[in-house]
């Protein structure tokens, strides 16, 4: 990698090849057309599968093979250290799902190249949508179900939004001056807790006008796999953790009031009666 290099992009992979990811096709696609990204961008592989693969043919950065799977944190404070030790300011997040296009990416690099270092922006987030439906940046849910940001709402924003981490690109300095990624989530709600502590520390975000598609694997899962289950133990136990550190005694009152909601509807319609009792215990569980 050189000095020239403002952003270096990561790219998570699990039991999936780097020709099979849209995010590394699009990202690769995009660079061959595009001699400015290809200037400015470099890529690492991190991969997480539980088996060694080959890197893709002709690929000249670097691929990292754990198949420990870590988690995003260990694999996102890897790529965290290799930007801070060569000065490259800005860290790509990726999930192997996201599939990139030209108007975000010119977006992206227009925005790189004007930012400087008192704008105060920690990092830059596009919109996702999943299935046509907006799914980052949202607003903190309340009594309801978190509500996504407007369709057409753009700019630099000191507001505590909630946002995935896929598209969106940080700066190396904010996450430094934060401790890098928490390990205490290491992959469910880490988005949040970045994004939690970046504004904390008084980052603000600045929203993309462009839209990314982008597959939530809560919604494509089956409901009643006992994988699903331990899946979804798993976000509870990280959701309460989240609150705990980063919620008000508010947040987690209404957080409590929205799982007892939940567990009354599933107990009306008799659903999936395991992963309501699972519901049920963190609602009550003390902080």
């Amino acid at each position: 990698m050189t000095a020239s290099k403002s952003i270096l992009a990561i790219i998570v992979l699990y039991r999936l090849s780097a020709d099979e990811s849209p995010a590394y096709t699009s990202l690769r696609a995009l660079m061959a057309r595009n001699e400015e990204a290809a200037a400015a961008i470099d890529v690492l592989l991190f991969d997480n599968s539980p088996y060694t693969q080959e890197p893709p043919v002709n690929f000249s950065g670097r691929y990292v093979s754990d198949t420990s799977n870590p988690g995003l944190a260990a694999a996102y404070n890897h790529a965290l250290r290799i930007a801070a030790d060569e000065n490259i300011p800005w860290l790509l997040l990726l999930d192997q799902d996201t599939r990139l296009h030209e108007a975000y990416l010119e977006e992206l690099l227009l925005a790189v190249r004007q930012l400087d270092a008192q704008s105060g922006v920690a990092a830059l987030v596009p919109k996702l949508a999943d299935e046509g439906v907006l799914c980052s940046p949202i607003y903190p849910p309340s009594f309801g179900p978190a509500r996504p940001i407007p369709a057409d709402w753009c700019g630099v924003t000191g507001e505590n939004l909630h946002a995935f981490n896929s598209g969106g690109v940080m700066n190396v300095a904010a996450l430094q001056r934060i401790g890098g990624f928490s390990p205490e989530f290491p992959l469910d709600y880490l988005d949040h807790a970045t994004f939690a502590a970046l504004n904390k520390s008084g980052g603000k975000l600045q929203i993309l006008k462009a839209v990314l598609a982008h597959e939530l694997s809560s919604h494509h899962e089956a409901p009643r796999n006992s994988a699903t289950a331990a899946r979804q133990q798993r976000v509870l136990e990280a959701e309460h953790r989240f609150y705990t550190q980063y919620g008000t005694t508010g947040d987690r009152l209404l957080r409590r009031f929205r799982l007892l909601r939940a567990v009354a509807g599933r107990l009306i319609r008799r659903k999936e009666g395991a992963q309501t009792w699972q519901m049920l215990k963190s609602a009550l569980r003390p902080r």
